[in-house]
């Protein structure tokens, strides 16, 4: 469950629906706020969009069956259950990353726990670990098509990534009920799962953290949140075959914990992110943490530059999904802590600018006003005008969490 494996993770903020104006004149709406029963509550994960400009998402508990839900959001806001998620003996639960669509408009995606293994019986000996790969069909039917069993064979699924010919990749847990130092793994378009890398927890990394990237090679990078040559995490590149090479190292004093929404790759090669701790320690940081309150990075093939170091105070702490980036070079993304206004820690969260020159605008104060929520935690999705769409685990009306827009 990666947003309570995040040990700073707030109390929910009962708020109601509002607007408000920030830098650059951007217009925040609240264009959902989740009321558990039936439409979901907890969204943790980005949204993807499809050609019309409709939304689509997770909720990672709440909706007729509290296993959570995949939605669908229209242009104005409304909301469509897709699926209520049931758990044992039917489907997984508790989805908490970012779906995929392909171009038949099936939905893909995993759940964390749940699924159903031989015999009919939990897919994990000691139940509810393990989860499931999902497809939703353009009509609302639901299949799985893959159960998680545990141990070398992987539980709690990462996220996925598909290829051009429909092949899934991803990153899960691995040894019992998902313990371990984790792996990578393969469903090819035909339902055959392989297992093409099982961590050691050693200069190979610990812990792959984030959904995998995927070139036009087929090559395969992500991020590992302990192990490598410092201990402190990994930037790692691998083939279809599962040779690893280890890309980056992270250090402590640049930043540690690798987000848990993966990286962005520009059209040079190099690599952009985000760090959940690490870097130095402001004067509001201190107060929480002695790791630093996070970094944005850039990795090329060799060197590592720190873009900013979060301070823990109006500039925000804790960014703890990926960033986007606009044509100009600047990048977006979220913390999932402090602000303008708030008090050092976990709550409220920003949304931000980092221009080429490492100057950091927030854009946006979560919490401050009422009706937005709090605690954002997935990768935020910019569209062709550059209004920016996210979710927040709690806030909103009920304090269930939120879909947001901010405008130009």
């Amino acid at each position: 469950m990666r947003h309570l494996s995040w040990a700073l993770a707030s109390v929910a903020l009962v708020l109601t629906v509002g607007k408000s104006q920030s830098a650059y004149a951007q217009t925040y709406t609240t264009l959902h706020s989740f009321s558990g029963l039936p439409d979901g509550r907890e969204p943790i994960a980005g949204l993807v969009e499809d050609t019309n400009g409709n939304l689509y998402g997770t909720t990672y508990l709440g909706g007729a069956y509290q296993g959570g839900t995949v939605f669908k959001l229209d242009k104005n806001g409304n909301e469509t259950v897709l699926l209520n998620f049931v758990g044992f003996p039917h489907d997984g639960f508790n989805p908490d990353a970012a779906l995929v669509r392909d171009t038949m408009g099936n939905i893909y995606g995993v759940t964390s726990k749940g699924g159903t293994g031989k015999n009919g019986l939990p897919s994990c000996k000691i139940p509810p670990a393990c989860g499931t790969i999902f497809k939703l069909d353009a009509a609302g039917k639901e299949t799985v098509i893959f159960s998680f069993t545990g141990q070398r064979k992987g539980a709690g699924p990462i996220g996925l990534v598909m290829d051009a010919v429909g092949n899934f990749y991803g990153s899960a847990g691995s040894a019992k009920n998902g313990s371990g130092n984790g792996l990578i793994f393969k469903l090819n378009a035909s339902g055959t799962y392989t297992v093409l890398h099982l961590f050691q927890g050693k200069k190979d990394g610990a812990y792959p953290s984030a959904t995998l990237l995927l070139d036009e090679k087929d090559h395969l990078y992500g991020t590992t949140g302990v192990g490598g040559a410092a201990g402190d995490g990994t930037l790692f590149q691998m083939n279809d075959a599962g040779k690893e090479t280890v890309l980056w190292n992270f250090k402590l004093g640049k930043g540690i914990f690798p987000s848990y929404v993966g990286l962005m790759r520009d059209a040079a090669g190099d690599f952009y992110g985000t760090t959940t701790v690490g870097g130095n320690v402001g004067k509001h940081c201190s107060q929480i943490t002695t790791y630093g309150c996070g970094v944005v990075f850039r990795i090329s093939r060799r060197s590592e530059s720190v873009l900013y170091r979060f301070k823990g105070g109006a500039d925000g702490a804790f960014p703890n999904a990926g960033v986007a980036m606009d044509q100009a070079g600047n990048l977006y993304g979220t913390t999932a802590g402090s602000g303008p206004g708030c008090k050092p820690g976990p709550d409220c969260g920003t949304v931000f600018r980092l221009d080429r020159d490492g100057k950091l605008t927030v854009l946006h104060t979560f919490g401050i006003q009422q009706g937005d929520g709090t605690n954002p935690q997935g990768t935020l999705l910019r569209d062709q005008v550059g209004a920016l769409y996210g979710t927040t685990a709690y806030g909103g009306g009920l304090g269930y969490g939120t879909v947001f827009k901010l405008a130009p």
